[in-house]
């Protein structure tokens, strides 16, 4: 994970709304937070009150904008939940043309991915590192290419004297195994970027809602 406090860092990773989702947040009362991933991804939750008595300490409960029961809260986790404030949501030029929810499985893997020799351009480094960021535009089915990538990675510190490779070895990696193992692009996911997505519909976000509490 880059860290976001030091001046060596990219200036537009600092743009990042999930490299900024990462730093430290204390809930007050009507704040509103939009999330980042997950079946909530895109929905925004305003902040009630801290979680009952038996929750982690720093775990509170929000009030989700498709909740219309008043009595209905969903606990929010720092640990295990994605968010950001509202108001410093904005989308980078650089973010790629998929969903909100598609992005932050995609940086997940650009996180595990990068490291000191690939950042310090290192061009041995290249088949170390964007293994995990191939094998998840493939499992995804991602309508992606190296050139698509390419600004988010230069985003997050990948140098710019390594772009003609990076992206020979990403189209050349992900291209290889679609071949081999099928699971082919859906062209569908390619959206607007940061874009609500295509996930639950309404009648099954209500129906989990009845049964399990939650979508």
């Amino acid at each position: 994970m880059i860290d976001l406090s030091t001046a060596k860092d990219p200036p537009a990773a600092r743009e990042c709304p999930y490299c900024l989702s990462y730093g430290d947040f204390n809930p007050v009362s009507g704040m509103t937070l939009l999330f980042l991933k997950g079946h909530d991804a895109g929905y925004r939750g305003t902040v009630s009150e801290p979680a009952p008595t038996g929750y982690r300490a720093d775990e509170f409960l929000v009030r989700m904008e498709y909740e219309k029961r008043p009595s209905v809260l969903r606990i929010v986790s720092p640990k295990r939940d994605n968010y950001l404030l509202e108001s410093r949501f904005e989308v980078p030029t650089w973010m790629p043309n998929l969903s909100i929810d598609d992005n932050a499985s995609l940086h997940d893997a650009l996180m595990n991915s990068i490291r000191g020799p690939f950042l310090a351009d290192d061009r041995n480094s290249l088949a170390a590192n964007f293994h995990e960021l191939i094998r998840c535009c493939w499992w995804k089915r991602y309508p992606v290419a190296g050139r698509d990538l390419w600004p988010m990675l230069e985003a997050h510190g990948v140098q710019p004297s390594l772009r003609d490779e990076t992206i020979k070895f990403f189209d050349f990696g992900l291209d290889l195994l679609r071949q081999a193992q099928g699971r082919s692009a859906v062209k569908k996911k390619c959206m607007p970027s940061m874009s609500q997505g295509r996930y639950l519909t309404k009648r099954h976000r209500e129906l989990n809602i009845q049964f399990f509490g939650h979508p």
